[in-house]
């Protein structure tokens, strides 16, 4: 019996050390000619650890700085090298938290998985993924949707008076269920956290994307406005309960963004989830 009990001790100590939150900034440019258009979000991108680590609590699972990756688009082995970054830390069970100025690292990253089906939770005003560069509509959203029959998407706070009816129509076309903004002001959130639980049921692994414009208060005088802060990070806490999540994904592209208390909210309660669940183990 005192064998089995030291057994379980090492098989957990051992998960502790297996399981990690690896924090990793990447910025996709066009062109290096677009360095100035490109600055603020290389600049805040690259010190979002160094402003994390500062106004970081005390826990007891650290997370680790994975790296600064700079993508020219037009740069194949730019973009092969961060994937591989990535899926490498899905093979060691870390956590990847990546914070890029667009979703398209998120897709990359996403299209290049493939040992199981995967969930996309996509917290947005919009229901794409949209390669907002080359302002090719749908372009990533569809990518994943069409090549990765065994990926499916769920996009929550969508403000529909933005989508146009074609981008809808293919939604709906592609299987895409969404939630709009109004659930996020409801009386009763009792039908976003039905419709979670069961896209969670149904999925062995989950992406979660977040556009930070989404969620953060103060970026705009009309709407769309921020979603409420409380309700999504109960979003966010039923996601992580489950166990399921491979992958978050913050998009993001100025200090305004990224450097703010709605962000730090996200990160701690990420991080306050994957700790309870490993002791919980």
């Amino acid at each position: 019996m005192f064998k089995n009990i030291v057994e379980r001790f090492i098989k957990k100590r051992a998960s502790l050390r297996n399981k990690e939150i690896i924090l990793v900034g990447t910025c996709l440019k066009s062109t290096e000619d677009d360095y100035l258009f490109f600055e603020e979000a290389e600049q805040a991108i690259e010190y979002a650890y160094y402003w994390y680590s500062k106004t970081d609590l005390t826990h007891t699972l650290p997370m680790k700085n994975g790296g600064y990756f700079p993508i020219l688009q037009s740069n194949i082995v730019d973009v092969m090298e961060f994937s591989r970054y990535i899926q490498s830390l899905f093979e060691k069970s870390a956590l990847p938290v990546v914070f890029s100025n667009n979703c398209e690292s998120f897709t990359e990253c996403i299209a290049d998985y493939d040992r199981c089906d995967v969930g996309v939770i996509n917290i947005n005003h919009r229901i794409d993924l949209v390669n907002s560069m080359s302002f090719i509509p749908m372009q990533g959203f569809v990518s994943i949707l069409t090549q990765k029959p065994n990926t499916s998407m769920i996009s929550v706070g969508v403000f529909e008076d933005i989508m146009t009816a074609t981008e809808l129509n293919l939604a709906k076309s592609l299987g895409v269920k969404w939630m709009n903004s109004a659930s996020f002001y409801s009386t009763s959130a009792l039908n976003l956290f039905n419709e979670l639980e069961e896209f969670l049921f149904k999925h062995e692994v989950i992406a979660l994307n977040i556009d930070l414009k989404t969620i953060v208060r103060g970026m705009t005088i009309k709407p769309p406005f921020a979603m409420d802060l409380e309700l999504l990070l109960s979003a966010i806490k039923l996601c992580m309960h489950s166990k399921k999540v491979i992958f978050v994904h913050l998009t993001g592209e100025n200090e305004a963004l990224i450097f703010s208390k709605e962000v730090k909210a996200v990160l701690d309660v990420i991080r306050t989830k994957v700790e309870n669940s490993l002791y919980a183990a």
